[in-house]
């Protein structure tokens, strides 16, 4: 499975806690495309939730570098 870089960008605001809006916001874009993004993650991560990829970031330790959580 790989993800776009946009894609992952999403995921790592996903679990940095931040809000759709307001990924949409940083990232020019609507709110149904953050929507869309997240969608295609859980397809390529075969997870049926968002608290699942919350879930498999905190277990495989991703984006631990962010210290300001």
């Amino acid at each position: 499975m790989r993800l776009s870089d946009r894609e992952l960008e999403v995921y790592r605001r996903l679990v940095l806690g931040e809000p759709l809006t307001a990924i949409a916001t940083a990232l020019c874009v609507s709110v149904k495309t953050v929507s869309t993004y997240k969608m295609r993650l859980m397809e390529k991560m075969h997870v049926p939730s968002e608290a699942a990829l919350l879930r498999y970031a905190m277990r495989h330790h991703l984006f631990d570098e962010e210290e300001d959580i």
